[in-house]
């Protein structure tokens, strides 16, 4: 009897341990899948992005053909701006990114190192910040607005928690390069209203005596 009981707590502990094994393998093919797909829309987050600021500068030569320099010049400062940021941005991507995809760890290494990731939240900020100075569209305001709450809303403690902390590698470069198509919407979108501006400026030029 005993050595039957035995035998069944062994089968029944091997069954078990090949049971916990399955569910580890599926779990695995999970975690990749889903890092997989991380990676799928950060590549398309890029591709977005790359098409709105080929959108800025079609609009940036429309400004200097129609006579509006001075509009121009307040496009470049966001620009300016923007180039800093993204400079930031792939400063921290290339660290990131010398840890395996799945390294839950790195992101606050990385945000801790030189305070990288309290200049980067500040960055944000001003980025945001001077994007409402420059539109004088309530509706773009608005949109801006939007923009600025999905990105860098909250306490530095707060938005490191929320997008860096125990996150995977993978996951947090796609929330970097998500966070830039944010920041290159909102120039698309300022751009748009500095056009309506300049327009409105060229008609009121022509019917002037």
């Amino acid at each position: 009897m005993e050595r039957r009981t035995g035998i069944i707590i062994a089968v029944l502990a091997g069954t078990l341990m090949i049971g916990m094994a399955v569910v580890a393998f599926f779990a695995l093919r999970t975690s990749n899948a889903i890092l997989d797909e991380f990676q799928r829309v950060n590549n398309g987050l890029e591709s977005s992005r790359s098409s709105l600021e080929d959108m800025f500068a079609e609009g940036h030569d429309l400004l200097n053909s129609a006579g509006c320099a001075d509009l121009a010049t307040l496009a470049d400062s966001l620009h300016f701006a923007k180039e800093g940021l993204k400079a930031r941005i792939d400063a921290f991507k290339a660290l990131l990114n010398e840890a395996p995809r799945d390294d839950s760890d790195i992101a606050s290494e990385v945000f801790s190192t030189d305070d990288r990731g309290v200049h980067l939240y500040l960055a944000f900020h001003r980025y945001f910040d001077l994007a409402e100075r420059l539109s004088r569209n309530d509706s773009i305001d608005a949109r801006i607005a939007v923009n600025a709450d999905i990105v860098c809303s909250g306490s530095l403690a707060a938005w490191r928690m929320r997008n860096f902390f125990h996150a995977p590698r993978v996951a947090c470069v796609a929330i970097l390069s998500k966070f830039h198509s944010d920041a290159a919407a909102v120039e698309a979108l300022v751009m748009k209203d500095l056009l309506a501006q300049c327009r409105a400026s060229s008609d009121k030029r022509l019917r002037s005596p």
